[in-house]
């Protein structure tokens, strides 16, 4: 698997902040990039549905920025992270159909950053 789909990173509507959580989370897959030999990681950022396409992509963006920010004071360096905003475009679940609790929970779910190796080794 070439993703690692990091919970609890600017699942928060509208929002691009980490969490405690969050925030624990990083610290450790900064602890792994340094010791791994790569060439680039994608900091790919999504989001729900709710808002506009163009509101989407930027908060998208803005999320993924927010994780490499971390990353790089945590000490990985910078020109290993490439930022990428894919807004809605790539939703984790679909949300056709749903309504309610299941809606709410599929949008979480899509509200999220995905870590991606970009030379084609994966990220655990």
């Amino acid at each position: 698997r070439d993703v690692e789909r990091s919970r609890g990173l600017g699942d928060v509507y509208k929002r691009q902040v980490l969490t405690e959580s969050s925030a624990a989370t990083l610290s450790k897959v900064a602890r792994i990039i340094k010791f791994i030999p790569l060439r680039k990681i994608e900091l790919a950022g999504h989001t729900d549905d709710v808002g506009s396409l163009a509101d989407n992509q930027l908060l998208s963006e803005r999320r993924a920025q927010a994780v490499k920010r971390y990353l790089v004071a945590e000490g990985v360096p910078a020109k290993l992270l490439v930022v990428k905003g894919y807004g809605e475009s790539q939703p984790l679940i679909s949300i056709d159909g749903l309504e309610g609790s299941a809606l709410s929970k599929a949008r979480t779910h899509n509200r999220r950053v995905e870590l991606r190796s970009l030379d084609g080794r994966t990220q655990r």
